[in-house]
């Protein structure tokens, strides 16, 4: 349990987050950068300018979202773990007689 309140306060403590990656669009005539940020959404990819001020803060809002989606599958992986043991102890009734439990064991068994 303490793992998974580490992982969920590490997401919650990701301050910046914007789905994409911020790519170098082309090089300018002055010999400026041009940049954008590239996302997919509503099916598909969409592109918006980046002002070269705003890089670094798109760059690390972008790895933002992608740590905080890391801990979010291992936080997922924790409690998916987690609910396939609980279900494991559940017992099962399936309700035939101990002879027909045996001999459905002997039936699945090759010589």
């Amino acid at each position: 349990m303490k793992k998974e309140q580490r992982l969920l306060a590490e997401m919650a403590s990701v301050g910046r987050m914007c789905r994409g990656k911020v790519s170098v669009r082309r090089q300018g005539k002055s010999g400026g950068e041009y940049f954008v940020l590239q996302c997919w959404s509503a099916g598909g990819n969409r592109c918006r300018y980046v002002h070269p001020a705003r890089r670094k803060a798109y760059e690390e809002a972008c790895e933002g979202y992608r740590r905080f989606m890391s801990l979010a599958e291992s936080y997922a992986d924790i409690v998916i773990a987690r609910t396939e043991k609980e279900i494991a102890k559940i017992k099962v009734e399936d309700g035939r007689t101990k002879k027909a439990r045996a001999a459905r064991g002997r039936a699945g068994r090759t010589g």
